[in-house]
């Protein structure tokens, strides 16, 4: 299998876990586009992935230069992920390719979604939401382009050429002109391309969004969710506050998260990442600092349970 990533310093972190959680089955194809020198020179000697940095893409589109040099760091990066795409097919002609938000994790094999994306050209799942589904859906998209299949067919081509071209047109991580980032345009790329099949699996990109009123449990070591197999959770929201001490992100949906729940999803995610050894670049010294200014934003926390301290055992 193929996996993309584009990444920064911010995310070292989360995709070490990512990283870890597809190759604990079984090692398969994983390209990184690093978008600073941190991430470039900390992945170079695990040789665990295939590097790409971000002046080689540049090279790759020259066009892309130009447009991205005026966006804000976070829609260079998302603007950047389609042409990463394209770079593949054309660099290693590969066949098929999963792209991947780098704060997801594989509880289970990653082959599993082949069953479900095979016989499609492009696959990708509902957001879900649980809260005000209607009003989310309106600004942030039906769809979730943190996990994305292109088969490199005639209509997946099709696809990603349109993908590419919206993007480079607008790309920006807040809501105008009923867009939103990379995310909406999905929407009607899905009524647009044929073969674009929606992913309704309860398994595939559970998240925050979407948690309120799964029924999540384990069942002869195997994480299930309705009945199904989870197989990857996304830690969409996830923050680490203190070195100890991390934020969840499922208050942002408004419900009161499950102990049972934390233990089962987080927990197994938290002590992971904490072994990080370099420097965390998610929570600086100037957020610490203005630590109270969060006062109002860590009470709805703790009312609605969305914490969890790393030296708690249950």
């Amino acid at each position: 299998m193929n996996f993309a990533i584009c990444l920064s310093k911010f995310y070292i972190s989360r995709c070490d876990a990512l990283i870890k959680s597809i190759n604990k089955f079984k090692k398969h194809n994983i390209y990184l586009l690093c978008f600073d020198n941190e991430t470039y020179n900390y992945y170079k000697p695990k040789k665990k992935v295939k590097l790409l940095r971000l002046e080689s893409l540049l090279k790759f589109d020259t066009n892309l230069k130009k447009i991205i040099a005026t966006r804000k760091f976070i829609d260079q990066i998302i603007t950047s992920r389609p042409v990463f795409i394209k770079f593949l097919n054309k660099e290693y002609n590969i066949k098929e390719i999963y792209l991947l938000d780098s704060d997801i994790f594989f509880f289970s094999e990653p082959e599993n979604l082949m069953k479900f994306t095979s016989s499609s050209s492009v696959a990708f799942s509902e957001h879900d939401f649980n809260l005000k589904k209607k009003n989310l859906n309106k600004t942030y998209g039906k769809y979730n382009a943190g996990f994305v299949y292109i088969k490199f067919d005639k209509n997946g081509k099709q696809f990603l050429k349109e993908w590419i071209s919206l993007c480079k047109e607008w790309c920006e991580f807040n809501l105008k002109k009923n867009k939103f980032s990379d995310q909406k345009y999905l929407e009607n790329l899905k009524i647009k391309i044929k073969n674009v099949k929606i992913l309704s699996h309860p398994g595939i990109n559970l998240a925050p969004w979407n948690l309120e009123n799964k029924k999540v449990t384990i069942t002869n070591n195997k994480i299930t969710v309705n009945g199904e197999k989870l197989i990857f959770f996304h830690f969409h929201g996830l923050r680490k506050i203190l070195n100890f001490f991390y934020v969840l992100g499922t208050s942002n949906y408004n419900f009161y998260l499950k102990n049972s729940l934390k233990n089962i999803l987080f927990k197994p995610y938290i002590n992971i990442i904490s072994n990080y050894k370099q420097k965390d670049y998610f929570w600086s010294k100037n957020k610490k600092k203005n630590l109270f200014m969060k006062i109002p934003f860590l009470f709805k926390k703790f009312m609605l349970n969305d914490f969890y301290f790393k030296f708690l055992k249950n």
